[in-house]
Order: C-alpha cells, then structure tokens, then sequence
C-alpha cells in the first residue's frame, strides 16, 4: 500500500465517527493526515464557560451552556475559525464570535500556511499526534494548541451553516 493509500486509510478511521470502534490512529503523521475536517479545542472537549453568555445567545438561560471552538479544514484551502455557545439539553448551537474564513495551504509535512483575506500569511508549524494537530510554535492562532476532530453533530450542523454562507447563527440543531 503507497503512503498517500495508508494516511488516506488512516484518516478514514480517524473522522469515521467519535462513537464508533476505531483502531488507534498513528502515533505521529503529517500535517496533511490532521488538518481536515472540522477540529475542537481538544484541551476543552465539553467546551468553558468564558464568554458564552455575554453573547446573550439563545443557550444562555441553560444551566449547561458552554463555549466550544472550532476549527474547519476544509475543501478548497478554506480555513474556518468559529467560536459556539452549546447546550446539550436545548440541543442547539449560536456563534458567539462570528466565524472567520481564510485560505490554508499544507506547505510540508510539519507546516501550513494560512493566510486572512486582505492580510499577511501566518506560517504555523504542526505536527499530527495521536489523531490531533498539535500547534508547535507559540503565538500562532490557534487556541490551545490541540485540536481533535469535533462530533459528527458538530461537523454536520457546521458544515449546514458554512456551506450556506452563513459566519454567524442562532440556535441551530446539533445532532447526538
């Protein structure tokens, strides 16, 4: 099996669904085999509660209402940043930030490139661990440095809103 084979595999496995018998991803990879996709702040997976709520979004009044970030990886070089008030009991999502999209280029195995409309590009050094991109280098844009691959409720209900043109939303289903 060729090396492009194996990570294309590799990834299969890896964004198949977060409540589904996988094999362990690889212990270490290219970027390539990370950055696709929609990816949470893997240090926070249940979300904080930082600043969910002055966004007075429709979740706030939830005793569960949490913040989640994201990042979305996505087809043709886009790169989507959006943070999320969330609440499992109200089953529904609204941007507290509006999301932001940029172009991203994988340059090698450990780097890409990501650069905002109208701005200067941001070369951020990653590697892939574990089935996570982990940010190296401090000071990039990325939160906490390490991303996992979000739910497939999350994936789905953000992908239904970027792919509507939508950076911004309220109270939108997230599927368990």
């Amino acid at each position: 099996m060729s090396r492009r084979q194996t990570l294309l595999v590799s990834a299969f496995f890896v964004f198949a669904g977060c409540n589904q018998s996988q094999p362990a991803p690889p212990a270490s990879g290219p970027v390539a085999s990370c950055a696709k996709g929609w990816l949470s702040d893997a240090l926070y997976p249940d979300g904080s509660c930082a600043t969910a709520c002055q966004a007075k979004t429709p979740e706030c009044p939830a005793s569960d209402c949490v913040q989640r970030s994201f990042h979305g990886y996505l087809a043709g070089g886009v790169e989507v940043e959006v943070a999320v008030s969330y609440s499992a009991s109200m089953g529904t999502m609204s941007t507290v930030t509006m999301g932001s999209k940029r172009s991203y280029e994988i340059t090698s195995d450990t780097t890409y490139v990501l650069t905002p409309p109208g701005g200067e590009q941001g070369t951020i050094t990653a590697s892939c661990k574990n089935g996570q991109l982990v940010d190296t280098k401090s000071g990039s844009s990325l939160t906490s440095g390490v991303w996992a691959p979000a739910s497939n409720g999350f994936a789905q209900g953000l992908d239904a809103q970027f792919n509507a043109g939508k950076l911004s939303w309220s109270g939108v289903p997230v599927q368990k």
